[in-house]
This record gives structure tokens, C-alpha cells and sequence, in this order.
């Protein structure tokens, strides 16, 4: 499954850092961390699926989701 994601590209030669929202969020509630973070490296950020813009699916077990 192709998750929704968004990459923040910064001009640093530092790993990039991938963030996945909290329960019940999406990547959108990430704003003020993906900011500062994005000042120093490259930020993905991640919607679960069920969540945000990723597609929905009824299966949603730990298996699955990983």
C-alpha cells in the first residue's frame, strides 16, 4: 500500500528525519516540529494508513500496518 507523504527538503547534508503522527492525527498535526526540524535537515512526513490522505483499508492489525 502507497502511503500519503510529504518530503521537506532543506540545504543540509544531514540524514533526513521521518515522522509518523500520533493517534488519531496526520501529518499535518506535525507543523511546529516539521519547521524547526527542517531548518537543520530533510523532513518526510508520513500519514498511517486509514489516516489523512493514505488509502483506507478495513484491515488494520500491527501485521499489517508494518
Amino acid at each position: 500500500m502507497k502511503l500519503h507523504y510529504q518530503l521537506l527538503i532543506a540545504e543540509s547534508d544531514a540524514l533526513p528525519v521521518v515522522l509518523i503522527h500520533g493517534l488519531f492525527g496526520n501529518l499535518d498535526n506535525l507543523g511546529a516540529l516539521v519547521r524547526e526540524l527542517n531548518q537543520h535537515c530533510k523532513v518526510i512526513k508520513i500519514n498511517l494508513r486509514n489516516y489523512g490522505l493514505s488509502p483506507r483499508s478495513e484491515e488494520m492489525t500491527y501485521q499489517a500496518m508494518a
